[in-house]
């Protein structure tokens, strides 16, 4: 009879193991793989993911290949700890654990993820085109009401006007609006002066995810990817509980966040 050790004792003997994605969005995608990358070789094989079809590797889509030895095999998925994301991120945006996290994941993030050419190409194109060194940028990520029940107690989501007082505060010359629906981004807009990503697609109010609703595809992944490589190079983020927000911090450690609970 085989005999299968815990998880948990498996994780603590594992050296090296292939990470597959899970049914979710980019940025939880993303996270999950750095927990593992804390504790073993990671290999990443984002087959299965909301992005693609089903046997399509998501990964290349957005990031430069990285060979699988072949004497990997242990496969893995969702991490059980997931310290990095959920209502753990809390935790770590108010600094009441792992205080190190965003230099340590910056490093893993360094090391293991290289933007495709078409992406950084993008973001450097938007860069110099809206983003003047000159002005201050603050950047404004903006989750659906659904999200509430990821937030801590009493688990509401913010409303815009929580996220205009605090952007307010920060006296910004443009505000780098990242928002998964259209109202929210109009909404803003007629309060600041907004940019934003010119394809992206949204939802038309924050009642719906258009992740639930509409078929997502790798081009989808890119401007996601887009999405957090722009709000890492402002110079304050504005965020709830969110995936996206942690890698944009992580991705610059010197990002101020501003978290609205």
């Amino acid at each position: 009879m085989i005999t299968m050790l815990p998880l948990h004792r498996r994780i603590n003997q594992m050296k090296s193991c292939i990470v597959e994605a899970h049914v979710a969005g980019l940025g939880s995608i993303i996270n999950n793989l750095v927990i593992w990358l804390h504790e073993a070789n990671a290999y990443p094989r984002w087959t299965g993911s909301l992005y693609t079809e089903p046997g399509e590797d998501l990964w290349p889509e957005l990031f430069l290949p990285i060979e699988i030895p072949k004497d990997v095999t242990e496969i893995v998925c969702v991490h059980p700890s997931q310290w990095l994301t959920w209502r753990n991120a809390a935790e770590l945006y108010q600094g009441k654990s792992r205080p190190t996290w965003r230099t340590d994941c910056n490093k893993l993030w360094l090391d293991n993820f290289i933007p495709v050419p078409p992406c950084t190409d993008f973001v450097q194109r938007f860069v110099d085109e809206l983003m003047p060194t000159e002005k201050k940028i603050v950047a404004a990520q903006i989750r659906w009401h659904g999200h509430s029940g990821e937030q801590i107690y009493p688990h509401k989501s913010q409303t815009l006007e929580q996220y205009a007082a605090a952007i307010g505060q920060e006296k910004p010359d443009l505000v780098y609006v990242a928002s998964g629906d259209q109202h929210s981004l109009d909404w803003l807009a007629a309060r600041f002066p907004v940019i934003c990503h010119p394809t992206s697609r949204r939802s038309p109010t924050r009642d719906t995810d258009f992740h639930r609703t509409e078929k997502q595809t790798p081009a989808d992944a890119r401007h996601v990817l887009e999405e957090i490589m722009l709000m890492a190079l402002c110079d304050v983020l504005v965020h709830p509980v969110s995936n996206l927000a942690t890698v944009a911090l992580y991705c610059n450690p010197t990002l101020k966040s501003v978290y609205l609970p």
